[in-house]
């Protein structure tokens, strides 16, 4: 509703009296504000950010449906026993090359048992691997997550033979 305000309250004449629409009491109506923001704005404030709730949930929605390929079980079963022989074959390996190192009578046939061991892991892990490997040899993609595993033996088989001096 208006504000209703009393005209000339505290406004003085020229001679120090008030006016005389304040000595007679004489109320003037304020004009009241125009409306408030137009209607496009409030409802385009509303809408836009509802409409960009629903279509972030709708992209989230959809990522989650995306279906992972697994590795055989079996596959991962003896992939997962080969990866278990390796921290025994990385402290036979250190073993062997401490032997090496000290000149021992022992480091010899050491450094044969260490080296048909990780001999036999490697042919193990062809046979396990060979026939997920494209024509250059390499694993498939859905295979790949596999390499490291080979990779650190291959790196003991590598260190082992270039600490051998015979």
């Amino acid at each position: 509703m208006a504000e209703l305000r009393r005209s000339g309250v505290g406004s003085r004449g020229t001679q120090g009296r008030p006016s005389s629409a304040a000595r007679n009491g004489q109320v003037r109506r304020v004009s009241a504000k125009q409306g408030g923001p137009p209607r496009w704005l409030l409802i385009t404030l509303l809408v836009v950010p509802v409409l960009g709730i629903i279509a972030l949930l709708m992209v989230n929605a959809n990522r989650g449906e995306k279906e992972e390929v697994a590795a055989p079980v079996k596959e991962t079963v003896n992939v997962n026993d080969l990866a278990k022989q390796i921290p025994s074959l990385e402290k036979d390996c250190l073993e062997a090359q401490k032997l090496l190192r000290q000149e021992s009578p022992l480091a010899q046939a050491k450094f044969e048992a260490i080296q048909k061991r990780l001999n036999d892991w490697v042919r193990k892990w062809d046979d396990l691997c060979a026939d997920k490997k494209d024509a250059d040899g390499n694993l498939l993609p859905d295979y790949e997550g596999y390499a490291p595993t080979r990779a650190k033996v291959n790196q003991l088989l590598s260190d082992l033979n270039k600490s051998a001096p015979f």
